[in-house]
């Protein structure tokens, strides 16, 4: 499982990120089909997008059958400076990583054995190209990504009302609060603008939420970078979505809520 090292930003945890990213895992269509599947094996045949997936699911686990604590597993020591295995470094551009004349130098340590040093080499080339993808993708901003959690979760859980009762029940247009009622029976001309907006909302918080979570599940996140010849789709039908996110209960829905600023009544 990660260890929550991974996430050290400047020396600092990021636990919300982290969590965001376990919450992406498990809403990707593509992960949970790779979570179904047994173990494959990889293959110089093997496609890359595949390989991705598989190696992203062998660093990253099941992550419908546990809950986020028991995932991550041990979290940071105090001083949040926890010691890692020895392994080559991405650093500054004008020490340890630039590009010339249509090459990139990369820094792997000497001491490590030759087939080590391949495998450092390709780590970091990845990491590389992943970091220059990102850093071309504008950024999402954490209240956004939640918010996008919360419409796919309330659309798992209410698969067949319109969307924009799945809207407010997502808090996508906080203004609207208090405006509509979701579970109305009628409805009125008069609140038809407000209608359209949210239902648009749905729509690209849904597409937003799909495209992140593609990405996480090729080891990318968060990113929103379109996926070339993807045809996937959120499972919503019969509750399959739903069923799949209670595997281990309620408490990310319930942490999507708080986050979402999303009021529950107990």
């Amino acid at each position: 499982m990660p260890s929550p090292a991974t996430f050290v930003i400047n020396g600092q945890y990021d636990a919300e990120l982290h969590r965001l990213f376990f919450n992406y895992l498990r809403i990707s269509p593509s992960y949970a089909l790779v979570c179904s599947a047994p173990p494959q094996r990889l293959t110089k045949k093997t496609p890359a997008a595949t390989r991705q997936l598989i190696e992203t699911f062998r660093k990253h686990g099941d992550v419908c059958a546990q809950t986020f604590d028991a995932w991550r597993g041990p979290g940071l020591a105090v001083s949040c400076n926890p010691t890692l295995p020895r392994q080559g470094l991405i650093g500054p551009a004008t020490t340890n990583e630039y590009e010339c004349g249509g090459y990139i130098n990369l820094l792997v340590p000497s001491h490590l054995p030759l087939a080590r040093q391949l495998l450092e080499c390709e780590r970091l080339l990845r990491c590389t190209i992943d970091t220059q993808r990102t850093k071309t993708e504008p950024s999402i901003r954490y209240k956004t990504l939640w918010k996008a959690l919360a419409t796919v979760y309330e659309r798992a859980k209410n698969p067949d009302i319109e969307l924009w009762r799945v809207g407010l029940l997502a808090n996508c247009v906080e203004r609207f609060n208090g405006q509509l009622d979701a579970w109305a029976t009628k409805k009125s001309a008069h609140h038809a603008q407000m209608r359209r907006h949210l239902t648009l909302i749905v729509v690209r918080m849904l597409v937003l939420a799909l495209l992140v979570a593609e990405n996480a599940a090729l080891g990318a996140f968060p990113v929103k970078a379109p996926i070339e010849g993807s045809q996937l789709q959120f499972p919503f039908a019969e509750l399959q979505l739903h069923n799949r996110l209670m595997t281990s209960g309620d408490a990310e829905y319930r942490a999507i809520c708080d986050r979402a600023a999303i009021v529950r009544l107990k």
